[in-house]
């Protein structure tokens, strides 16, 4: 594995010395000495250890360093533990992750996406990169370790399928935080043409020619590429991977995908849909909203709606609501809208076998699944960031109306982590004052009406082989590449509809069975942990 990373970057790439600064030479022994002891928080110990983590946008429009933020400061004085925070460069997160693999040599922890890294934790434990962890948690981690003895369905998703630990995860806590987007419509423009909010695919047909015949908008439903998997779910179909019944199946090669592809091309040709949807961008999809050439679109509730709103908000004849996706057609909420899961590989953090000390990381990220270290995590410094009303723990005005005009986002990202991800259990009662407008909390009502229905089709965090991830990766890149494509081309008319079946025949000639087939065999494997 390690000679395959080097023979990719091998042209004259240099491993930075920031990436290595703290790491201890990794000797390619998975031991693991259990013999240290440690007492309650915080620790007496005058060790550093560091921490590999990118800087999220949030913090980085404030500091330079995590270790500058008062999150990082209470964390050190809460555990006892000094962390060195070690930051690839803004835009090089991924080369940076493949240089630092090549190196062999590792700082003691990695915040990364695990499930995505080349061949997977089980790649990433057998090439001695990452340590098994089951050790560490059962001696270190009492609080993670009760939390996986009372969520069984967590405990499956960390280990692969050796048995084996392999990160200290970022989980969802509660559903209402599995599901932070949908489609946003201009509520004024339904009010105003006698419209409610659309509830099948012909509701939604109707809305789009009313905004186009007597609204003006020369873009009714806009979206960007980031966004294009919104467009399938709207027919109850996905471009991506679902279970139905414990069968895999791949969107793509299924009927409602073939629906939606027709519908779409119906309204690119209406003008209903943006023409430039394919070239868009975020700033794009803002000024087509704000600016009445469009009146539906998909967004997040904070970074889109809630940012919309606020632009708008001396304009009493402007108004968007987040609204349900349309019924099937057996007349339920849909089923394969993409729910995060609880388990979020991304944001999840490994021990490194450079790592002197891993029983110590062990117990610092343990801290995180404390009782004090969920607050610290989730609502920062108690008297400061938020305060107790009557057992709720309320953000204080200096996150919610920050004296120096940071906006709520960038204030949290210096006193929690609960806008990001890390190795804590994330708190539903942040999202319900992030939310900070009625329309946020009514849209996210809104979108989690597929919740039920979409949850038992979900994939979950099944992990493959390494032989597996070498094999799935090389085929559906192309497969993938190729369904981009085709479709883009059927939707826009550049390819004929006439085609569709040859389609289907060639995405079984670039093997799309077998892929199904990996992944189905992940599946069956996941299901026996």
């Amino acid at each position: 594995m390690k000679k395959q990373i080097l023979t990719l970057i091998s042209a004259g790439l240099a491993v930075s010395s920031i990436f290595l600064a703290g790491c201890g030479k990794n000797n390619n022994s998975t031991a693991i000495d259990l013999n240290a002891e440690y007492g309650d928080y915080p620790i007496q110990t005058d060790e550093t250890l560091t921490f590999w983590s990118a800087l999220h946008p949030n913090a980085s429009s404030t500091v330079s360093n995590m270790g500058e933020t008062e999150y990082a400061k209470a964390l050190e004085k809460e555990t006892g533990i000094k962390i060195e925070y070690i930051h690839p460069a803004v835009g090089k997160e991924s080369e940076s992750f493949s240089l630092l693999l090549a190196s062999g040599e590792y700082p003691d922890m990695i915040k990364q996406d695990w499930m995505n890294a080349q061949g997977g934790p089980t790649a990433m434990i057998s090439d001695k990169v990452i340590l098994p962890l089951n050790d560490l948690i059962e001696k270190y981690a009492p609080n993670l370790n009760n939390y996986l003895k009372e969520n069984p369905d967590i405990d499956r998703q960390i280990k692969t399928d050796n048995e084996e630990y392999y990160v200290f995860p970022f989980i969802r806590g509660d559903e209402s935080l599995l599901l932070s987007a949908g489609p946003i419509v201009r509520d004024d423009w339904l009010k105003d043409l006698g419209l409610s909010a659309p509830k099948t695919i012909s509701d939604w047909e109707n809305m789009l020619a009313a905004f186009k015949d007597k609204k003006g908008a020369t873009a009714p439903l806009t979206l960007i590429p980031a966004n294009d998997a919104s467009l399938y779910f709207l027919f109850d179909s996905t471009p991506g991977f679902y279970v139905d019944n414990n069968t895999v199946k791949y969107g793509p090669m299924e009927s409602e995908y073939r629906t939606a592809v027709e519908t779409l091309h119906k309204w690119y040709e209406n003008g209903w849909l943006d023409k430039n949807y394919i070239s868009a961008d975020s700033a794009a999809k803002t000024y087509n909203i704000l600016g009445g050439v469009s009146g539906v679109t998909f967004g997040g509730g904070g970074g889109d709606l809630g940012k919309w709103i606020e632009a708008k908000k001396d304009d009493p004849n402007f108004s968007l609501a987040g609204i349900s996706y349309p019924l099937a057609a057996n007349g339920k909420p849909v089923s394969k809208v993409s729910l995060n899961n609880k388990y979020s590989s991304y944001g999840s953090v490994a021990i490194t076998t450079s790592c002197k000390n891993p029983s110590l990381a062990a117990k610092w990220l343990d801290y995180g699944y404390s009782e004090k270290g969920h607050m610290l995590n989730n609502f920062g410094i108690e008297n400061k960031s938020y305060t107790m009303v009557d057992g709720y723990p309320k953000y204080s005005e200096l996150i919610t109306k920050n004296p120096d005009g940071l906006s709520f986002a960038q204030a949290m990202s210096l006193y929690t982590m609960s806008y990001n991800n890390g190795p804590f259990v994330q708190d539903k009662r942040y999202l319900e004052q992030y939310y900070q407008t009625q329309a946020q909390r009514n849209a996210l009502s809104a979108w989690l009406e597929c919740y039920d229905e979409s949850s038992k089709h979900s994939y979950p965090t099944a992990t493959l082989t390494e032989e597996e991830s070498s094999q799935y990766a090389s085929l559906y890149n192309e497969i993938e590449k190729y369904r981009n494509e085709q479709t883009t081309g059927f939707i826009r008319g550049t390819i004929s509809l006439d085609e569709y079946d040859n389609y289907l025949a060639t995405l079984k000639q670039l093997n799309a069975d077998k892929v199904i087939e990996i992944k189905q065999a992940a599946y069956d494997r996941y299901l026996k942990r």
